[in-house]
């Protein structure tokens, strides 16, 4: 710690000392002291108050936590935040471009339930934001202001109460099967490796960054299966690899044409390797742009190749997550138990498959009505003349 004297007028000594900066708001502290006397007695004391600072006896100058800006608030909250590196980083992206400029240096005395409501509605009207992103940034805000509330910042949490946009049930766009065929020519015309990710993506409803995460040693060509077991997240500046989202390996079964087409890509992989004068590496990727398979693609670049996909074909409003949807809903379609499809698609349990793919389930039951209707006949039993 560092200290200053400066004799303010014949035997006043104004003694300064520097505390660091402050862990939250990133602010110098300091503490300043009055002493009357010698110079002397002025130079003794700030030796104690230097000692005294060192070893922490000294707090320092007491920022109100009141004084406290959203901004800060919610700089302290993600640090400490034990979230997924995706949620983080959406979570940063939505307080630098919307809530810094706008709310962020409103301090946390300030911040009351009224104004918290005036800023969702503006991210509608001014941004046009979708109700869902709205709610994202108010599940951050809450949150921060939670954490605020635990560290005694505040006495209360005024997003709690704050009005949030009305969601809308937006309808999953299922493509046809016919449609999905054409998808998968037209991916493959546009890239062969392309072609076959659009085709696994439809034959296991697995999620884009759990194929971008699978490698040649979790493909089991005998027992014609895939394992996956790996997720790739996009995360600033590059990727992450975790494990998959339910935290769960799972087995998935291909068929017969599938697996050829996986042979045919394991075999122009080899070959692409040998031809510049390496080979694929140990726990070489399925998907990679590296010639020895040594990098997975990233799921953003997956994404990219599917939206030329989609303006190609016309399949307007359908994402390459839709793609699991489809298998989904064309399995349960066709008669399979829903603890199958939940486990081939990775499901935490069998109860989220039947919340999400409720519309198919209704199909089948109409379908069950019908097959039991055939079962017992359509005679009805003859009633005894009364």
């Amino acid at each position: 710690m560092k200290g200053s004297l400066r004799e303010r007028k014949p035997g006043v000594f104004e003694l300064r000392i520097y505390l660091g900066e402050d862990a939250v708001t990133g602010e110098h502290r300091y503490r300043s002291v009055t002493v009357r006397g010698s110079k002397r007695d002025a130079q003794t004391e700030l030796a104690r108050l230097v000692t005294d600072a060192q070893e922490g006896r000294i707090a320092g100058r007491k920022v109100v936590p009141g004084k406290y800006t959203l901004h800060q608030l919610i700089d302290a909250h993600l640090a400490e935040l034990n979230g997924s590196p995706g949620t983080v980083r959406s979570y940063q992206s939505m307080h630098s471009k919307y809530i810094i400029p706008s709310i962020g240096r409103l301090t946390l005395e300030k911040l009351d339930t009224r104004v918290i409501g005036q800023f969702y509605a503006f991210l509608i009207e001014e941004h046009d934001l979708a109700p869902a992103t709205v709610r994202r940034a108010h599940a951050l805000i809450r949150g921060s202001l939670r954490s605020a509330v635990r560290w005694g910042w505040i006495s209360r949490n005024p997003a709690v109460d704050a009005v949030l946009p009305r969601m809308e049930k937006v309808e999953t766009v299922l493509p046809s099967t016919a449609q999905v065929v054409e998808a998968i020519i037209e991916a493959d015309a546009l890239d062969a490796d392309f072609g076959v990710f659009v085709r696994l993506a439809a034959a296991t409803g697995a999620r884009r960054g759990e194929l971008c995460g699978l490698r040649w040693s979790s493909v089991d060509f005998e027992r014609s299966m895939v394992r996956i077991e790996t997720n790739v997240i996009p995360v600033p500046g590059g990727t992450l690899m975790k494990d998959t989202k339910n935290h769960a390996k799972r087995d998935v079964p291909l068929d017969e044409f599938t697996v050829g087409i996986m042979r045919d890509h394991h075999e122009a992989m080899v070959e692409r390797a040998t031809a510049c004068g390496s080979r694929l590496v140990h726990g070489a990727f399925v998907f990679s742009h590296a010639f020895d398979g040594s990098e997975s693609w990233h799921p953003d670049n997956a994404s990219s190749r599917w939206a030329t996909v989609r303006e190609r074909t016309g399949l307007d409003g359908v994402r390459l997550h839709d793609l699991r949807h489809y298998q989904a809903t064309m399995l349960l379609a066709a008669g399979m138990p829903v603890k199958n499809v939940s486990k081939r698609i990775g499901h935490r349990d069998a109860a989220v498959t039947l919340n999400v793919y409720a519309h198919a389930i209704e199909e089948l039951d109409r379908e069950s009505a019908d097959v039991m209707g055939g079962l017992l006949g359509a005679r009805r039993p003859a009633r005894p003349a009364s």
